[in-house]
């Protein structure tokens, strides 16, 4: 049997040489209606000089070996390295004619791998990986040195089919300006800003994909993005913005009232959250975790007795609290620390918050859409930009806060466009470089009041 398996081993070895050598002519593309793309004997050698020849709509497949295809050795043929930073800028299909037996990485580090602009409408990848650099200068004061694997932008149109993008300091994919990417059976891993970023007025769907081990799963600014039967699986947060609650497979299908969360039973936060029935409780044990969650229905999270208990990520970019679709939480001697973002609140959800530390972050808090948030007797400190960012229609109500040593105290994100609510009282923003920014007198005058005499001031202590 071993000799067997070894003369056909060599028969394999011996064919693939022999294409190698081969001495095919290139064949010639016809109206640029199809090409293809590999070593020896291809209309190209190249990717890019392939996008530039073929006419729109057009399909371009890239081998990892010769112009020969022998399907019964297909598995066998190596992975095909190439370097490039592509621009697509007409309708085509670039496909992998042995999926996954393609790999795309940057030829520029600091420049996205593929970028698609406004006349690439129609476009579809299959079959391919795209790999980034790794982004290891990228921070979060370096946002520069965090590019992306796949940008679409200017109303693009990108369908991603059966790839990965992976290894990127910035997103995976990068979706703006009103273009729409719908992403299907693909794997988003290991970028480290985040897998998939959505942008204000896009759209798209994820479906059957995995997304891992990236800074934040998927983030949307865009309320036309929806997904189904994906798998998160260790991103700093899997979901963030505005999205539904279905986008993801849960993690844990049991259903508790109450939780005690102290990483015996559960590994992460997220596997608790998961397990939790609506308007039930998680008690959690004193200490540090490595720990950021999606919150996506009515539940409360408070520290055990009144214990000091603080959530960080490893993951630079990660949202410590993320709260989406229409959640409410209640949330209780917790600080969340050295995140992206402390804690967002988008959609419609709604949070109140006391005796909080938001310490070490981006933002302490931001609030998005039609967010809804209460915060009392907290502290929100050496955040680099806000400790409370508000845009959109959102509400906030501040009581007996503490802000310091931040750029802005409350700030409010593109303020022409704000019709939400601000207020509160016997609020302390003296150590902030601008106590309340880009507000206007009438905000700014129902943030500066003092609390009426007849009211506590404190919260009573949890059990």
């Amino acid at each position: 049997m071993f000799n067997i398996r070894r003369r056909n081993l060599f028969f394999i070895i011996l064919i693939v040489g022999a294409i190698s050598v081969i001495p095919v002519q290139p064949i010639k593309a016809v109206n640029g209606d199809f090409i293809d793309v590999c070593s020896f004997g291809c209309n190209y050698e190249r990717i890019q000089p392939a996008i530039d020849a073929a006419s729109p709509g057009g399909k371009i497949l890239v081998k990892s070996l010769t112009v020969v295809d022998v399907p019964f050795i297909q598995k066998y043929l190596p992975v095909k390295v190439f370097k490039a930073n592509l621009d697509i800028d007409k309708p085509l299909t670039i496909k992998a004619s042995v999926p996954h037996h393609i790999v795309i990485k940057p030829e520029e580090d600091l420049k996205s791998v593929i970028s698609m602009g406004s006349g690439a409408k129609g476009v579809k990848l299959e079959g391919l990986d795209i790999v980034g650099s790794g982004g290891k200068r990228c921070t979060r004061a370096g946002m520069p040195k965090c590019p992306t694997g796949i940008s679409v932008k200017m109303g693009a149109n990108l369908t991603l089919s059966d790839c990965s993008v992976s290894n990127n300091g910035g997103f995976g994919l990068e979706v703006r300006d009103s273009a729409t990417v719908n992403v299907l059976q693909s794997k988003i891993a290991s970028n480290k800003t985040g897998g998939i970023l959505y942008g204000r007025g896009t759209k798209g769907k994820v479906i059957n994909s995995t997304i891992i081990d990236n800074g934040r799963g998927v983030v949307s600014y865009s309320d036309k993005v929806e997904g189904e039967n994906n798998e998160f699986r260790k991103n700093g947060t899997p979901l963030v913005g505005n999205l539904d609650p279905s986008f993801r497979n849960k993690l844990n299908t049991t259903k508790k009232k109450q939780i005690i969360y102290d990483k015996e039973e559960y590994p992460t936060l997220q596997h608790a959250v998961d397990a939790l029935k609506p308007e039930g409780i998680i008690y959690v044990v004193s200490g540090e975790y490595d720990d950021a969650v999606t919150v996506d229905k009515n539940m409360s999270i408070v520290a055990m007795r009144s214990a000091f208990v603080i959530l960080e990520s490893e993951k630079t970019f990660s949202t410590g609290i993320s709260m989406i679709g229409d959640a409410s939480l209640e949330i209780h001697h917790i600080q969340l620390s050295a995140g992206s973002t402390g804690m967002t609140v988008a959609g419609n959800s709604s949070v109140t918050a006391e005796e909080m530390n938001f310490y070490g972050n981006g933002n302490g808090v931001v609030l998005l859409n039609s967010a809804d948030a209460t915060i009392k007797d907290s502290k929100f400190y050496f955040n680099c930009y806000a400790g409370i960012l508000l845009r959109d229609s959102a509400s906030l109500k501040v009581i007996d806060n503490d802000f310091y040593t931040q750029w802005a105290g409350i700030m409010v994100k593109e303020p022409k466009k704000f019709s939400g609510s601000i207020e509160g009282w016997n609020n302390n923003l003296d150590g902030n470089k601008n106590k309340l920014l880009n507000m206007s007198e009438e905000l700014k005058s129902q943030l500066m009041g003092e609390r009426d005499e007849g009211e506590t001031n404190k919260s009573g202590q949890l059990e």
